[in-house]
């Protein structure tokens, strides 16, 4: 999936190739396995990798998708004592693979969904510290850094997504408000116009350009 297409969804079901558990019309993806939906629950899914962990409590694979099945369970329960039971088998999961960007993200995410954007933001800084060009590390930081007023480091971290991922006229939208609270008009007026380049749906980038522009050509 490009970039382009994951930053129009919710960040939650963004990622996670083989650590997540997602609904995928036919069954659950859990690990690289797809299982139908009759012969798997959260319980059972649960059980499994519990099951694994109980044979080789040393299985960071399991505890990252017993972390991400349990925040699964909290989103969908609205219920704060699984995000935490997600953190913590997340914690465990980079206790015995630090250097696995993965797992960090997921992390990331679970703590940006507790409310804890501060160490949030220290996972995706050690995930670029990593991989430099890791795209989604790179576009939550722009995001967590535009939500503060830091703006500076927001669109150095906005500008390396567009290195990756030129397409992504999200990006370009994100940016060009950022350049219009900052009163750089002409440069606001070029994100909006790439906004509509590559996403000629984007009804907000050409009312911003219209506002602008005053044509929205």
């Amino acid at each position: 999936m490009k970039l382009s297409d994951r930053i129009s969804c919710k960040k939650s079901l963004a990622i996670l190739g083989l650590y997540a558990i997602v609904l995928a019309g036919a069954g659950y993806l859990v690990g690289d396995s797809l299982y139908p939906i009759r012969d798997l629950t959260f319980s059972t899914a649960v059980d499994r990798n519990k099951q694994e962990l109980r044979e080789n409590p040393g299985n960071s694979e399991a505890h990252a998708r017993l972390g991400w099945i349990y925040y699964q369970i909290a989103l969908e329960e609205k219920n704060p004592v699984f995000s935490r039971k997600a953190e913590k088998e997340y914690r465990k999961a980079l206790e015995l693979a630090p250097g696995n960007t993965g797992f960090r993200y997921s992390y990331g995410l679970i703590l940006e969904e507790m409310g804890q954007t501060k160490l949030a933001q220290e996972q995706y800084e050690k995930i670029i510290q990593i991989e430099p060009n890791h795209e989604l590390a790179n576009y939550n930081l722009a995001i967590l850094f535009s939500k503060a007023g830091k703006y500076e480091q927001a669109i150095r971290h906005y500008k390396k997504v567009l290195e990756l991922e030129p397409t992504a006229g999200n990006v370009y939208y994100e940016l060009g408000r950022i350049y219009e609270d900052i009163q750089d008009l002409k440069n606001a007026i070029d994100m909006y116009r790439q906004a509509i380049k590559f996403t000629p749906d984007n009804w907000d980038a050409k009312q911003r350009l219209q506002v602008l522009a005053g044509n929205g050509k």
